[in-house]
């Protein structure tokens, strides 16, 4: 297997809204390496682009939620479909979802309310060896000896939000989730070899205080502070064109490498 990033989704919870189909799915992206497959993010339609993309979701190893808006927190469906299979395959998935505090709470909330009292505990974690963890802000934790993640609280409105960082053997990936301007986004991007940027703020929106997103030119701008050397644009409207996109990040002065992501797009590194 290839040490590399497939872009499920590069789009924002609105779809059509700027171009009619223009074909690009919430947040959600598969990080392939040595072997461990982690999602980060499962928006809608995670399951069916991984499908596309012809990789098995039953062998996802891990899940990153940044945060609980649900274009980025939408478990139910992917939980239930690695539920099936492993029941009626007599088969024990093992699952480890990592989230801010309280992830495990409103996932079995959301499960019980769909399903029945008590059934996240009585029936699915009986057959899921489910795990969930939360974040604790700016600390390293290991996966394994060569793969590393360091997770920052970000600036995202009212919402408990981070943005990640991985530490592939020799390699660095970032992932900003959502996120405005602040230092933990920064602190995330410091040095990155790949750095997954969202920019759902449209060219002639306010910039003036992005207290939840960012622009084309503010994640240049970060990717430029951080000495980011690849920054793939993610999370966009699709109102503006791809080179106009990319003229808002150089004009930031950012000179590294500039990719506008497309659905089920692969960066290997």
């Amino acid at each position: 297997m290839e040490n590399r990033v497939v872009v499920l989704g590069s789009g924002t919870c609105v779809s059509t809204l700027y171009n009619t189909f223009d074909f690009r799915n919430p947040s959600g992206h598969l990080v392939q390496f040595n072997r461990v497959n982690i999602l980060l993010d499962c928006g809608e339609g995670v399951r069916a682009q991984m499908d596309k993309f012809k990789f098995d979701y039953f062998d996802l190893d891990y899940i990153f939620i940044t945060h609980f808006h649900p274009d980025h927190f939408d478990l139910d469906s992917l939980i239930q479909a690695i539920y099936v299979r492993a029941r009626k395959s007599k088969t024990k998935k093992s699952l480890t979802v990592y989230g801010p505090k309280t992830i495990e709470e409103k996932f079995e909330m959301s499960w019980d309310s769909k399903h029945a009292k008590g059934a996240y505990k009585n029936s699915l974690l009986k057959i899921l060896n489910l795990k969930f963890l939360e974040y604790q802000n700016k600390k390293e934790s290991g996966i394994n000896n060569d793969l590393k993640f360091i997770p920052f609280n970000v600036l995202h409105g009212e919402m408990d939000a981070y943005a990640l960082r991985f530490l592939l053997d020799d390699k660095i990936i970032s992932y900003s989730g959502d996120s405005g301007v602040c230092k933990g986004i920064e602190e995330a991007a410091q040095n990155t070899d790949i750095f997954l940027c969202e920019a759902a703020i449209n060219i002639n929106d306010n910039e003036n205080n992005p207290k939840t997103h960012l622009s084309y030119f503010l994640a240049g701008e970060i990717a430029k502070k951080s000495n980011v050397k690849k920054l793939i644009v993610v999370h966009y409207s699709g109102k503006d064109s791809e080179e106009v996109m990319k003229q808002e990040v150089k004009r930031s002065g950012f000179v590294g490498e500039i990719y506008v992501a497309e659905d089920l797009e692969l960066f290997d590194f």
